[in-house]
């Protein structure tokens, strides 16, 4: 069956899956135009499908959906104006939020859900999962302190460069970088990973960014760092603590970061702290 590249397109496609809604996520293998997607092109399988499944299940449990990833968020856009101005009822879109509600960006329809913080990445990652998650991947108690030093101390010194991301977004620019974006952080195994503050202000220098400016526009907009983080670089973080404290404390190997991904996604919503959680509520009411 091929869909027309209509309004019908999006609308129509929960029929021929026979769910009640269609639920576009960003994310997958390939970057699908919208276009392709009204003709049932999409990516079965990514690593947002697999939180937003958990989200709906937990929040809205009573519906029959189908998934389909798109690719780029700039498709996954492109369905949520179609929605959103053809009033379609019969599909959602979900997507990271990024700076988009800081920057007045969002789509107002209750069919176009975002998360509560940058990303997924940032939306499932917690302290405490991780400390749990390293518990079972030793079979040991683990302290506290070797999760929680590490994370609170990334956390603070990318403060600024959290700042600086958001300020460049509202000069539709980015600041940390998006490819390579591991070059601010010390991937050595053998020490515990950190934020690579020259990198930091080698960009700052590049983007010719003053630090007043900066400071001016992440407090004015109450920027939480872990929050607003580029969740990549978070969850790329993350995964090189957890690598660091199996190889240089435990003693093991480390674990494919596909697979520590999935562990996350699969847990994460015993997780959700209340500003989480209340976020999620209030999408689904």
């Amino acid at each position: 069956m091929v869909f027309k590249r209509t309004k019908s397109g999006i609308a129509n496609q929960n029929l021929f899956h026979n769910v009640d809604f269609v639920v576009f996520v960003e994310g997958g293998s390939r970057s699908f135009s919208k276009e392709e997607v009204e003709n049932n092109n999409y990516n079965r399988e990514s690593n947002d499908i697999i939180f937003w499944e958990r989200i709906f299940k937990k929040y809205n449990t009573n519906v029959d959906l189908k998934f389909k990833a798109v690719g780029s968020k700039s498709t996954a856009l492109k369905i949520a104006e179609d929605i959103a101005n053809n009033k379609i009822s019969t599909a959602y879109v979900a997507m990271d939020k990024e700076f988009d509600d800081i920057l007045g960006k969002q789509i107002d329809s209750k069919n176009i859900l975002y998360t509560y913080g940058y990303s997924w990445e940032n939306d499932s990652l917690s302290k405490e999962l991780l400390k749990d998650l390293m518990d079972d991947l030793t079979a040991k108690s683990v302290k506290e302190s070797l999760i929680n030093e590490p994370y609170d101390k990334f956390i603070k010194e990318l403060k600024l460069g959290v700042y600086a991301d958001g300020y460049q977004f509202s000069k539709s620019d980015s600041f940390l970088p998006r490819k390579g974006h591991m070059r601010c952080v010390n991937c050595d195994l053998r020490k515990e990973p950190k934020l690579k503050k020259d990198e930091i202000n080698s960009l700052l220098n590049q983007y010719n960014l003053k630090k007043s400016t900066l400071y001016s526009f992440g407090n004015r907009n109450s920027i939480d760092a872990e929050k607003y983080c580029y969740g990549h670089l978070l969850a790329d973080f993350c995964w090189h603590l957890i690598s660091y404290l199996l190889k240089t404390v435990f003693k093991l190997k480390p674990v494919d970061k596909g697979v520590i991904n999935r562990l996350i996604l699969n847990r994460f919503v015993d997780y959700l702290n209340p500003e989480k959680d209340n976020y999620y509520k209030k999408q689904f009411a």
